[in-house]
């Protein structure tokens, strides 16, 4: 993680200029540079560093900020680039000001964008937009999506073959994204005659044109008389609010653990801190801590990977805060986004609960940041800039003299690596270092009964002891889950006269086969094709299911339990949280005897509990070519065995594998976490991966093949 020198901390904000003539301007675009423009005499006494403008970029107007302000006899300016006797240099002037004084984007904000550039190799412009507010209320812009007609044509051969290729290829392009494309959107890489193919698209009611609706302004998360918060928001109890005993560490090494978070906060230091326990006393630590700061006049930002748990935590802290709290994330729609960002701004709100994105939440004098289950994927950025809300929220601790809580039940090996670096597989005893861990007691562990693959008949899906252990749990009423990450009824459709599988022939991948919709579907770009009768490539008609996913795990149980309730959960069953919610709260009434699903099931709230849990392939994620594979893995097994109640109360756990002697098996199996920590740095040490090392990504793109082929060997090179 990042560490900041003093000289690139924020100094207090000065523009250095009563009216200034010139500014400095970043603007959106992936250019590694600023751009000077004028500044008109109107303007002059308004404009500030972080003002955000309407500037001319070529025949487009740009909105940008201000980033620093000269004067027109700069020297600098007058030196850039120019020999001797050259004309001077002609600026444009800048058009407006999108933002009055007052709202001028903090300082911090600006130097934590900058920070993020110069980190992640990225241009400024490209991270200046991660602390600007959202769009305004106002006309929400037009947005085509596929209809019904649309899907069932994009399965028919003959069907394509009446349109033209541009057509087809619009259709695949709003086949990949089920909320929608913008007309901007679309037209960046489309051909001349897009508004002729909407038009005949929409004529034939393949495509339809709606706009985004705007939800009411000042949403809440509010608590309705005579409710309490067990009963309300999305129905996830919150036992942390009501039981201050319960907060208090009991153990030597958490005591000293906790006495350097007061530490940090008196002190007003920049520290990090790493909260490994159970999410109860997680969030129980985090809440005091969070009192302790406010007493201070200073500020909380607390993140959690999903939407759905950030509105649960929103909804625990408003009853102990009331409306100094504001739910903040990239999910709310532009103009929420907008308002809810100024209401931050204007200095109205002390906590501030949401995604990765509210890392870059406009409140002044920070003093905690907690991140909750730090080591999930979903708070790394996809798309430039590739942050992660983990390193940025130490950048800003570090910034604001605030102290970082990384709070996770099995740590991340980034995280490990900070609190042990010699990766020994725990951290060290807490001393007077920012390097320290909670030891609070854990939940009672579960009963594991390991079941060895290769020891039952070929093609087993449901092993005798998985059988038996759900049949016990229906037996009482008590839940079955049963997890496994592979959506479909199978991976994959194999010929078994060639041995090839049908791919998608945009993402070479083999296309998942959906037995329940007789199709085949890419999990990355969404291409859909119905199930060929023959093999694409010899044409032999022995096309068979290759592996197993939850559809087929459900046949599986339906015809062992005909009697059963069973529910799925996974993108087919469940395309959003609202879907994913309601069968979690049919599950946890009792409505469902058994529930299937994959890695959504350990997501979301309410969190699932079962007497019975199922793990099918366990060892699954182990054969994906990525280094990280192992700890993606061992999160995701440990997520899935949270799901089944603790031993002492009746909780047990089935996990069937092919691999059951390997180490991150063995780890889950044993509830060993230094088994698996120890062996894994030893791998990523010996050949040389992060977290011990770091690396580069680097993608070069252009127009000819060969130039970009010399590009590319000419970087290596180097």
């Amino acid at each position: 993680m990042p560490e900041i020198p003093p000289a690139s901390r924020p100094q207090p904000r000065a523009s250095g200029l009563a009216d200034p003539a010139l500014v400095d301007v970043v603007l959106p675009r992936h250019l590694y540079r600023v751009f000077t423009y004028l500044v008109p005499a109107h303007l002059q006494s308004l404009v500030r560093i972080g003002s955000r403008v309407q500037v001319p970029f070529g025949h487009a107007t740009l909105e940008g900020m201000v980033v620093k302000l000269r004067s027109r006899s700069d020297p600098v300016l007058n030196s850039k680039g120019r020999s001797a006797g050259s004309h001077p240099i002609r600026l444009r002037e800048i058009g407006a000001i999108a933002d009055d004084t007052d709202n001028a984007t903090p300082q911090e904000l600006m130097t934590l964008s900058r920070l993020i550039a110069e980190y992640y190799l990225t241009p400024w412009g490209q991270c200046i937009r991660l602390i600007l507010p959202g769009r305004p209320a106002g006309k929400p812009p037009a947005r085509y999506q596929l209809t019904e007609a649309g899907r069932d044509l994009l399965g028919k051969t003959e069907g394509l073959n009446r349109l033209s290729p541009t057509c087809e290829a619009l259709l695949v392009r709003l086949h990949r994204r089920p909320k929608g494309l913008s007309i901007g959107t679309l037209r960046h890489g489309a051909s001349p005659s897009l508004t002729t193919d909407l038009s005949l698209l929409k004529r034939h009611k393949l495509v339809l044109e709606a706009a985004e609706a705007i939800q009411p302004s000042h949403q809440r998360l509010a608590v309705p008389s005579g409710i309490s918060h067990h009963e309300m928001g999305s129905g996830v109890a919150l036992p942390f609010i009501d039981q201050p005993e319960d907060r208090h560490p009991v153990s030597t090494m958490a005591t000293a653990w906790w006495n350097n978070v007061l530490t940090a906060i008196e002190t007003r230091r920049p520290a990090r801190f790493l909260l490994q326990a159970p999410q109860p006393q997680r969030m129980s630590a985090v809440f005091e801590a969070a009192d302790l700061i406010l007493k201070q006049q200073r500020r909380v930002i607390l993140i959690t990977p999903e939407i759905s748990c950030a509105e649960a935590f929103a909804t625990g802290a408003r009853t102990r805060w009331g409306d100094r709290v504001e739910l903040f994330h990239g999910g709310l729609l532009p103009a929420l986004r907008h308002e809810r960002w100024h209401r931050l701004q204007s200095g109205t709100i002390d906590v501030v609960v949401g995604t990765r994105s509210a890392i870059f939440a406009p409140i002044s004098s920070v003093g905690l940041i907690c991140i909750d289950e730090e080591e999930n994927s979903s708070l790394k950025e996809e798309t430039e800039p590739r942050y992660h809300a983990r390193d940025v929220a130490w950048m800003r601790a570090q910034l604001n003299a605030a102290v970082v809580l990384l709070g996770s039940a099995h740590p991340s090996l980034e995280t490990m690596h900070v609190f042990d670096p010699d990766g020994c597989g725990m951290p060290s005893e807490p001393d007077i270092t920012d390097s320290a861990v909670a030891t609070v007691s854990q939940e009672d562990s579960r009963e594991i009964h390991i079941v060895n693959l290769r020891e039952t008949p070929y093609g087993t899906v449901l092993s005798d002891p998985m059988i038996a252990g759900m049949r016990t749990a229906l037996e009482a009423r008590a839940g079955v889950i049963l997890f496994l990450n592979r959506k479909g009824f199978a991976p994959a459709l194999v010929c078994r006269e060639c041995g090839n599988t049908p791919q998608c022939p945009q993402c070479s991948v083999a296309l998942t086969f959906y037995k329940q919709g007789g199709r085949l579907a890419c999990h990355y770009c969404a291409t859909s094709r119905s199930v060929p009768d023959t093999c694409p490539t010899c044409h032999a008609p022995r096309l068979q299911p290759g592996g197993v996913g939850t559809e087929a795990v459900e046949e599986w149980t339906h015809r062992l339990f005909p009697q059963a309730r069973i529910g799925r959960m996974d993108s087919a069953t469940s395309s959003n949280s609202k879907q994913a919610s309601s069968v979690r709260r049919q599950f946890l009434a009792g409505e469902l005897d058994v529930l299937i699903g994959t890695q959504m099931l350990c997501q979301g709230e309410p969190a699932l509990c079962a007497e019975f849990v199922g793990l099918i392939q366990a060892d699954a994620g182990l054969h994906l070519p990525d280094f990280r594979a192992g700890e993606h893995t061992y999160h995701t097994l440990m997520d899935a065995i949270a799901m089944a109640r603790p031993a002492r109360s009746g909780g047990r756990v089935v996990l069937q594998t092919l691999l059951p002697t390997h180490y991150v098996i063995q780890a889950v199996v044993n509830q060993d976490p230094t088994l698996f920590y120890k062996q894994e740095f030893a791998f990523r040490r010996a050949l040389a991966y992060p977290p011990l090392t770091h690396l580069i990504s680097l993608r070069v793109s252009g127009t000819g093949l060969d130039r970009t082929r010399q590009a590319a060997a000419y970087w290596v090179e180097r």
